[in-house]
């Protein structure tokens, strides 16, 4: 990863160079930077990749003026960088990538699991929406069913978040503790909720179930239980700001996907015949 942002830093300062050379005003500052994302945008880069090499010259420019005091800086030098800061990525329009289930389906992928285990893991991906990584990392004492909430360590975080346990989740969570199956009723609460789990094992299990209910489709995958979670919660008419808040979407952006999904199915439903 730090070679990678070394070469995007090389790029950007091969690029002002190249401007300097071509008789143009170019440095370290805000308005190369814009052109700089301008002139990738031109060469054809996706909105992604722009942002791919945005990003590690923000976060150097960030540690410049972290250190300003020792490099040297101006005042009028560190506000131009301050500027850089400023400076917004490109808006990306997501694709619908990956498929979902609707209630029915849900339920019927729900009913059709025996093994209490596997019928708690899906239970977590597809009521409450977590992620696989998320599942593998659930202790005991995350889960507190007096206060219906569930404890997330989720991806890339350092802390745990809580969010609502619905109740026929919890009930699933409860039958699997009740049968001793991988953790004894004694077991810390510190305890794995699924002693040696990986992540590689719950899509395995989840494409296993889908393919024999005839539901593995080629964008379903156990990923995909997560946006049926947010899919359903949306079609309820559960606000966008909470569903938000329960998949733990730092950008509300990525909540307004299952919004157009939404809008893009029901628009010759619900479009009326003349106006």
């Amino acid at each position: 990863m730090i070679k990678r942002r070394r070469i995007i830093h090389r790029l950007f300062f091969l690029y002002i160079a190249d401007e300097q050379e071509s008789g143009r005003a170019a440095s370290f500052c805000a308005l190369t930077v814009g052109h700089y994302v301008t002139d990738l945008r031109n060469r054809g880069l996706s909105a992604f990749t722009v942002n791919f090499y945005l990003s590690p010259i923000k976060q150097l420019t960030k540690w410049v003026i972290k250190h300003r005091t020792r490099l040297g800086l101006t005042d009028v030098q560190t506000n131009n960088l301050r500027d850089v800061q400023a400076i917004s990525g490109l808006t990306i329009e997501r694709g619908f990538y990956k498929d979902s289930l609707n209630e029915s389906e849900r339920d019927q992928l729900l009913v059709s699991i025996d093994n209490l285990t596997d019928r708690a893991i899906v239970a977590l991906l597809v009521l409450e929406g977590l992620r696989t990584v998320e599942v593998t990392r659930l202790t005991i004492g995350d889960v507190d069913f007096g206060r219906t909430q569930l404890q997330v360590h989720g991806k890339g975080k350092s802390t745990k978040k809580a969010i609502k346990l619905f109740g026929p989740c919890a009930e699933s969570i409860r039958l699997y503790l009740q049968s001793g199956d991988g953790v004894p009723p004694t077991a810390p609460l510190s305890t794995a909720l699924f002693p040696n789990l990986k992540t590689a094992q719950i899509r395995y299990r989840v494409d296993k179930y889908l393919k024999a209910l005839g539901l593995k489709r080629p964008k379903m995958s156990a990923h995909s239980l997560r946006h049926t979670a947010g899919q359903i919660m949306i079609d309820k008419g559960v606000e966008p700001m909470w569903v938000q808040r329960h998949l733990r979407h730092e950008l509300f952006e990525t909540t307004q996907f299952y919004i157009k999904k939404q809008t893009e199915r029901d628009y010759f439903i619900k479009m009326p015949d003349s106006v």
